[in-house]
């Protein structure tokens, strides 16, 4: 059974707790149903979620930066084109 560490638990959303405790409850389940799998395994498994998931706010924050980057050139072409 995989156990997180308590230390920023308490300080977790309650939305974040209700995400760890069904990621908890899939990985119990994943054990059950693969007995062989390591602790080593798991901890990898969770890294690469959590690579997959900050790549996908990585590119979501680019598009932000690009579109406010447009949304600026367009805004000082605007003033110099009227001025």
């Amino acid at each position: 059974m995989y156990v997180p560490s308590q230390s920023h638990v308490s300080q977790a959303s309650p939305r974040a707790r209700d995400l760890g405790h069904k990621l908890i409850q899939q990985i119990d389940e994943y054990q059950q149903r693969n007995p062989g799998i390591s602790p080593a395994d798991i901890k990898n498994a969770l890294r690469i979620a959590q690579q997959s998931t900050a790549s996908q706010q990585t590119a979501e924050m680019r598009l932000v930066i690009v579109g406010a980057l447009i949304a600026l050139a367009l805004g000082v072409f605007a003033f110099v084109v009227s001025g």
